[in-house]
C-alpha cells in the first residue's frame, strides 16, 4: 500500500512510523491493506498533531461519492426526492466506526437543510416502457429502494399495469423489514406479489 502512495505521501507515511502511538495504529491495520485504513487509523491516533495539517492532507485520498438509489416517484412530487439509507455503524480494533455519508444523512443534517447531490443515471435499470409488461424485482435490504420507486410509479400512473413480483430479503422482520406495512398493503391490493 505504501508503494502506491505519491512520493510526498510515502515520506509522511514513513515519518508516522517513527511515532510509537502512530506506528501501533499502522501496525494494527497492516501495511498490506489499502492505505485508506492506514490513513484513518493514523489520523485517529494523532497524525495531524505529529505531522501538521498540510502534510496529513498530502497523503489522504479524496472521499469517494456515495451513490444511493431514489426510492420515490416523480408522480409523488416533482420537487422532492426520497432515498433509502441504512446508517453504517460498526466496531473495529475496539473502537466505534461510522459511515461518513450514512450518518451524515441520518444524524447530522436537519429537515430543510440543503445538501449538494448529483444524479448518476443508469439507462439500463428502469421500468419497461410498456406498463403492462410483468416485472420481477429482487431487493435485499436497502436494495429495495429503486423497486419501491418502480411500484410507486406504477400505482400512481392510473394505467393498468402488468404483474409485479417482489422478492425482498431481510434477516429480521422486526428490525429490517423496510417499508413493511407499505409492502404488505401493496400485496393485499394486488399491486405486487410479495415474497420475503
Amino acid at each position: 500500500a505504501v508503494a502506491r502512495l505519491p512520493k510526498p505521501a510515502r515520506a509522511s507515511f514513513a515519518f508516522l512510523k517513527t511515532h510509537a502511538r502512530l506506528a501501533a495504529a499502522l501496525r494494527r491495520c497492516g501495511e498490506a491493506e489499502t492505505s485508506r485504513r492506514a490513513e484513518a487509523e493514523a489520523a485517529h491516533a494523532g497524525a495531524a498533531q505529529a505531522l501538521g495539517f498540510a502534510r496529513v492532507l498530502a497523503f489522504l485520498k479524496p472521499l469517494q461519492a456515495r451513490l444511493y438509489s431514489i426510492s420515490s416517484s416523480m408522480r409523488e412530487s416533482r420537487t422532492k426526492v426520497q432515498a433509502t439509507i441504512a446508517e453504517v455503524k460498526y466496531e473495529a480494533h475496539g473502537e466505534e466506526r461510522i459511515g461518513v455519508c450514512s450518518t451524515f444523512c441520518g444524524e447530522r443534517i436537519s429537515i430543510g437543510q440543503k445538501v449538494l447531490i448529483f444524479v448518476s443515471k443508469n439507462p439500463d435499470f428502469r421500468l419497461p416502457q410498456d406498463p403492462t409488461r410483468p416485472i420481477i424485482m429482487v431487493g435485499p435490504g436497502t436494495g429495495l429502494a429503486p423497486f419501491r420507486s418502480f411500484v410507486k410509479e406504477r400505482t400512481l400512473s392510473g394505467v393498468p399495469s402488468g404483474e409485479a413480483v417482489l422478492f425482498f430479503g431481510c434477516r429480521r422482520s422486526d428490525q429490517d423489514f423496510l417499508y413493511g406495512d407499505l409492502l404488505e398493503a401493496w400485496h393485499r391490493e394486488g399491486a405486487i406479489k410479495l415474497h420475503t
